[in-house]
């Protein structure tokens, strides 16, 4: 709702602005060949400086601005918390169900600690690996965005000085001439801020937020699952992870009140 409340907003004001100060002259503000130069230049120039398929994926990405982020740290919090219930009282992991469990990154972890084959540090060591190259993956596509940024204003400024070069061939013209020239001219330049400001540089920077939010949640994971390895106490594992969620989002320890009793139970009977 945020990204497109925002390009409804910019498109009212400043087509408002247009429309107000030309006086409803707003197709002075539309130049086909402006648009070509800020357009074309701007992707041709994406294009030799990254691999197609680079390219290709950080558009793809453009949907991702449009959706409502997914981390649903109150959820997982539950699901692990339930995990580390069952894992304690049996000490083993062989009855997990793993088919119940949707987030794959959470499922592969899982599945690490069924086959027991690597310690807690290995298994932390190696999905913190992968957390570090999808997170160098995805602030690729946000550096593509962020380049483009870059190169938008350059061309619109290209733009404008190929107006320029055009209007002082035409001076002979008479000054009105010379004033259509100069407006076509500066038109480029707007062009390009427009798309550098309004629409590269908050993408970029939307593509860098879910990623930071989607590192933070998955090192939540991480250590879930290191705790589960650990069969650490529920109330413990509910604690830790309450830690990555704002204080009004975090779940209650009560709520595994019955928890305690069982695992008091069943820690009495090994005992016995």
């Amino acid at each position: 709702m945020a990204t497109l409340l925002g390009i409804v907003v910019a498109g009212i004001v400043f087509f408002y602005s247009i429309y107000i100060g030309t006086h409803g002259n707003y197709m002075a503000f539309i130049d086909v060949s402006s648009v070509a130069i800020v357009f074309g230049g701007t992707f041709a120039a994406t294009f030799i400086c990254f691999p197609l398929n680079e390219v290709l994926k950080a558009f793809n990405a453009v949907i991702l601005v449009f959706m409502k982020d997914t981390f649903k740290y109150e959820e997982y919090i539950n699901e692990i918390t339930s995990l580390a219930k069952q894992v304690r009282e049996v000490k083993s992991y062989d009855k997990i169900d793993m088919s119940q469990i949707k987030d794959p990154f959470l499922r592969d972890g899982i599945q690490m600690l069924k086959d027991a084959i690597h310690s807690s540090s290995e298994i932390q060591e190696i999905l913190e690996t992968r957390i570090m190259y999808n997170q160098n993956r995805e602030n690729a596509q946000a550096y593509i965005f962020s380049t483009m940024s870059k190169l938008a204003p350059a061309f619109g400024m290209l733009g404008t000085l190929i107006g320029l070069i055009d209007m002082l061939g035409k001076m002979s013209g008479g000054l009105g001439e010379i004033g259509v020239g100069m407006a076509v001219a500066l038109i480029t330049t707007f062009y390009g801020v427009i798309l550098s400001n309004l629409i590269f540089t908050p993408v970029a920077e939307k593509l860098k937020r879910r990623t930071e939010e989607d590192v933070i949640f998955k090192r939540m994971i991480v250590e879930g699952i290191v705790l589960l390895n650990e069969f650490q106490h529920p109330f413990v594992v509910e604690d830790r992870l309450n830690s990555y969620v704002p204080a009004k989002k975090r779940q209650d320890s009560t709520s595994l009140a019955g928890v305690h009793i069982t695992l008091s139970e069943a820690e009495t009977k090994e005992e016995d």
